[in-house]
């Protein structure tokens, strides 16, 4: 078995793109189904997405272009992801992260996804259409493969204190009314 562990407190780089997925997949399936299992096991039950480049693998940094998603309570892996098409509004969304634990990752997200990607069968998947909150995990895990920097901010919880009214500016700086800002998710 594998050991996997996940990296803290440092940007994700980029990784390159996989030119042949079934030569990949076989040269490399015990390594990404520990992945996968390590995905299932061993991070905190309420995550739902991991990029394979957020973990080490025997200590050295897992450089594919994997990540693993929990949808419908089922973990997959999700080989080369391409976003062909952001669709519809951007919305402010504010997500935790492995990699930064204890921090927030403040992102605009669009609502819905056209997506490509190669599942662990080497079946190609084209022209998937994501919605809502599994387009924003989408964008978040291949941010995390494309090495993007997202904004990461300390922990809000001390917020929870606060005692602001809806039309108040938000506590976060944002300078939007309370009742319209993104840190309403935590509360």
């Amino acid at each position: 078995m594998n050991n996997f562990e996940i990296i803290l407190n440092e940007q994700t780089p980029k990784v390159s793109r996989i030119e042949n997925i079934k030569i990949f997949i076989d040269k490399n399936l015990d390594k990404l189904l520990d992945f996968l299992n390590f995905c299932k096991t061993q991070i905190p039950i309420n995550t739902v997405g991991l990029a394979a480049n957020q973990t080490s693998l025997n200590d050295e940094r897992f450089m594919v272009n994997v990540f693993a998603i929990k949808e419908n309570n089922i973990w997959k892996l999700i080989i080369n992801p391409i976003i062909n098409q952001y669709i519809g509004i951007k919305e402010n969304k504010c997500e935790s992260c492995l990699t930064w634990p204890h921090k927030f990752i403040f992102a605009e997200r669009n609502r819905t996804i056209n997506v490509n990607y190669y599942d662990i069968n080497c079946f190609e998947h084209k022209n998937e259409m994501l919605k809502s909150f599994i387009a924003q995990i989408w964008q978040h895990e291949t941010n995390h493969l494309n090495g993007i920097n997202e904004k990461i901010e300390k922990n809000f919880i001390q917020f929870k204190l606060i005692n602001v009214n809806r039309n108040d500016n938000c506590p976060c700086g944002s300078n939007k009314k309370y009742k319209n800002c993104l840190l309403l998710l935590l509360l």
